[in-house]
Protein backbone atom coordinates (compact mmCIF):
# COMPACT_ATOMS: atom_id res chain seq x y z
CA UNK A 1 0.00 0.00 0.00
CA UNK A 2 1.72 3.52 -1.29
CA UNK A 3 1.93 6.45 1.33
CA UNK A 4 -1.18 8.09 0.19
CA UNK A 5 -3.13 5.27 0.54
CA UNK A 6 -2.39 4.25 4.16
CA UNK A 7 -3.41 8.43 4.89
CA UNK A 8 -6.41 8.39 3.64
CA UNK A 9 -7.03 5.30 5.25
CA UNK A 10 -5.66 6.08 8.58
CA UNK A 11 -7.69 10.03 8.26
CA UNK A 12 -10.89 7.90 7.01
CA UNK A 13 -10.35 5.76 10.33
CA UNK A 14 -9.84 8.60 12.40
CA UNK A 15 -12.59 10.33 11.44
CA UNK A 16 -14.98 7.07 12.05
CA UNK A 17 -13.58 6.49 14.98
CA UNK A 18 -13.61 10.01 16.37
CA UNK A 19 -17.12 10.08 15.53
CA UNK A 20 -18.47 7.16 17.16
CA UNK A 21 -16.62 8.29 20.22
CA UNK A 22 -18.57 11.62 19.66
CA UNK A 23 -21.79 9.35 19.90
CA UNK A 24 -21.38 7.64 22.45
CA UNK A 25 -20.08 9.63 24.35
CA UNK A 26 -23.27 12.35 24.00
CA UNK A 27 -25.38 8.88 23.97
CA UNK A 28 -23.92 7.83 27.56
CA UNK A 29 -23.67 11.33 29.32
CA UNK A 30 -27.01 13.30 27.11
CA UNK A 31 -24.53 16.05 27.72
CA UNK A 32 -24.39 18.53 24.79
CA UNK A 33 -21.55 20.86 26.21
CA UNK A 34 -19.51 17.33 26.05
CA UNK A 35 -20.50 17.39 22.29
CA UNK A 36 -19.67 20.41 21.46
CA UNK A 37 -15.98 20.12 23.69
CA UNK A 38 -15.17 17.17 21.24
CA UNK A 39 -16.28 19.19 17.68
CA UNK A 40 -13.84 21.91 18.78
CA UNK A 41 -10.99 19.84 19.49
CA UNK A 42 -11.56 18.27 15.94
CA UNK A 43 -10.61 22.00 14.15
CA UNK A 44 -7.72 23.19 17.14
CA UNK A 45 -5.19 21.32 15.51
CA UNK A 46 -5.89 23.49 12.73
CA UNK A 47 -5.96 26.43 13.85
CA UNK A 48 -2.97 26.10 16.57
CA UNK A 49 -1.00 25.12 12.65
CA UNK A 50 -2.63 28.05 11.03
CA UNK A 51 -0.95 29.99 13.68
CA UNK A 52 2.45 28.57 13.68
CA UNK A 53 2.65 28.35 9.59
CA UNK A 54 1.36 31.72 9.44
CA UNK A 55 3.80 32.58 6.48
CA UNK A 56 3.13 29.36 4.64
CA UNK A 57 -0.55 29.44 4.80
CA UNK A 58 0.15 33.56 3.38
CA UNK A 59 1.98 32.45 0.54
CA UNK A 60 -0.35 29.58 -0.36
CA UNK A 61 -3.51 32.80 0.00
CA UNK A 62 -1.27 34.92 -2.31
CA UNK A 63 -0.71 32.32 -5.02
CA UNK A 64 -4.22 31.52 -5.30
CA UNK A 65 -5.11 35.29 -5.46
CA UNK A 66 -2.39 35.25 -8.42
CA UNK A 67 0.36 37.75 -6.43
CA UNK A 68 3.32 35.15 -7.12
CA UNK A 69 5.43 37.72 -5.74
CA UNK A 70 3.98 37.99 -2.20
CA UNK A 71 3.98 34.26 -2.40
CA UNK A 72 7.13 34.10 -3.19
CA UNK A 73 8.15 36.21 -0.24
CA UNK A 74 5.99 34.39 2.02
CA UNK A 75 7.48 31.34 0.94
CA UNK A 76 11.00 32.43 1.91
CA UNK A 77 10.28 34.52 5.17
CA UNK A 78 8.85 30.21 6.23
CA UNK A 79 11.79 29.10 4.97
CA UNK A 80 13.29 31.46 7.11
CA UNK A 81 11.20 30.96 10.05
CA UNK A 82 12.18 26.99 9.91
CA UNK A 83 15.34 27.60 9.97
CA UNK A 84 15.14 29.91 13.33
CA UNK A 85 12.96 27.95 14.67
CA UNK A 86 13.44 24.22 13.96
CA UNK A 87 10.03 23.56 16.44
CA UNK A 88 8.06 24.48 13.77
CA UNK A 89 8.61 21.29 12.02
CA UNK A 90 7.30 19.73 15.03
CA UNK A 91 3.85 21.08 14.27
CA UNK A 92 4.01 18.53 11.20
CA UNK A 93 2.27 16.06 12.46
CA UNK A 94 -0.86 18.20 13.05
CA UNK A 95 -1.18 18.73 9.49
CA UNK A 96 -3.42 15.97 6.98
CA UNK A 97 -1.25 16.00 4.39
CA UNK A 98 -2.43 13.31 1.82
CA UNK A 99 1.42 12.82 -0.13
CA UNK A 100 3.86 14.29 2.92
CA UNK A 101 4.32 16.20 5.61
CA UNK A 102 7.66 17.84 5.27
CA UNK A 103 7.12 21.41 5.55
CA UNK A 104 9.93 22.10 3.19
CA UNK A 105 9.10 19.75 0.64
CA UNK A 106 6.10 21.43 0.49
CA UNK A 107 7.24 24.71 0.80
CA UNK A 108 10.17 24.52 -2.06
CA UNK A 109 7.12 22.54 -4.36
CA UNK A 110 4.61 25.43 -3.97
CA UNK A 111 7.71 27.94 -4.53
CA UNK A 112 8.48 25.87 -7.66
CA UNK A 113 4.73 26.13 -9.03
CA UNK A 114 4.67 30.31 -8.48
CA UNK A 115 8.10 30.40 -10.62
CA UNK A 116 6.34 28.25 -13.02
CA UNK A 117 2.84 30.70 -13.39
CA UNK A 118 5.82 33.42 -13.43
CA UNK A 119 7.34 31.53 -16.60
CA UNK A 120 11.05 31.51 -14.83
CA UNK A 121 11.11 27.37 -16.03
CA UNK A 122 14.68 27.28 -14.75
CA UNK A 123 13.96 28.52 -11.12
CA UNK A 124 11.19 26.30 -11.63
CA UNK A 125 12.57 23.49 -12.12
CA UNK A 126 15.06 23.90 -9.13
CA UNK A 127 12.90 24.77 -6.71
CA UNK A 128 10.69 21.12 -7.84
CA UNK A 129 14.34 19.47 -7.63
CA UNK A 130 14.87 20.46 -4.13
CA UNK A 131 11.47 19.40 -3.15
CA UNK A 132 12.05 16.04 -4.64
CA UNK A 133 15.19 15.85 -2.84
CA UNK A 134 13.75 16.62 0.72
CA UNK A 135 11.13 13.73 0.49
CA UNK A 136 11.71 11.80 -2.61
CA UNK A 137 8.17 9.51 -1.98
CA UNK A 138 6.28 13.04 -2.96
CA UNK A 139 5.06 13.07 -6.21
CA UNK A 140 3.70 16.55 -6.67
CA UNK A 141 7.44 17.86 -7.55
CA UNK A 142 7.63 15.13 -10.38
CA UNK A 143 4.25 16.05 -11.99
CA UNK A 144 5.00 19.31 -11.78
Amino acid sequence: MNRVKKNKLVFTLFLLFYGVFSFLLFYLTKSFLISVFFLVLLFLPGRILASAWENFFNGKIHMTNKDLDKAIDSFHTFLKDLDKKPGLKNLEWLIFGLYTKDAEAMTFNNLGSAFLQKKELETAEQYFQKAAEKDPLYPIPYFN
